[in-house]
């Protein structure tokens, strides 16, 4: 496929499959590895994608946070299989996801002391 005009690339090789991220790894603009990328959330209505799960620290799955991460916070490379989130935004509008998979605030304080 030829590139478009001005470097950007056509609408065809801007689409990417749920499986060409999921599982990639996740890390921040200083290059540490923050997590992977588990799962994509879609808007029912538009059918948009409006957050991506990411799942951050723990040991063997132990004391493993998800976060929903709203689509515009994260710039995905799947070439490289990783994404890179930016924490500035992720803070002011992630999500926590609980256990039952229900969605709650996250909290500044929280949001602060997790990255």
């Amino acid at each position: 496929m030829s590139a478009a005009p001005n470097g950007q690339r056509s609408n065809a090789q801007s689409l990417l499959r749920a499986t060409d991220i999921v599982n990639d790894d996740v890390y921040d603009h200083a290059g540490r590895c923050l997590g992977a990328i588990e799962d994509i959330m879609f808007d029912s209505q538009s059918g948009c994608v409006r957050y991506v799960v990411v799942s951050m620290g723990g040991f063997l799955g132990f004391r493993r946070k998800r976060y929903a991460v709203p689509w515009g916070a994260l710039t995905p490379h799947p070439d490289l299989r990783r994404s890179v989130l930016n924490v500035a935004k992720m803070r002011m509008t992630a999500l926590v996801l609980t256990k039952d998979g229900e969605l709650t605030v996250l909290p500044n304080r929280a949001a602060t002391a997790a990255f």
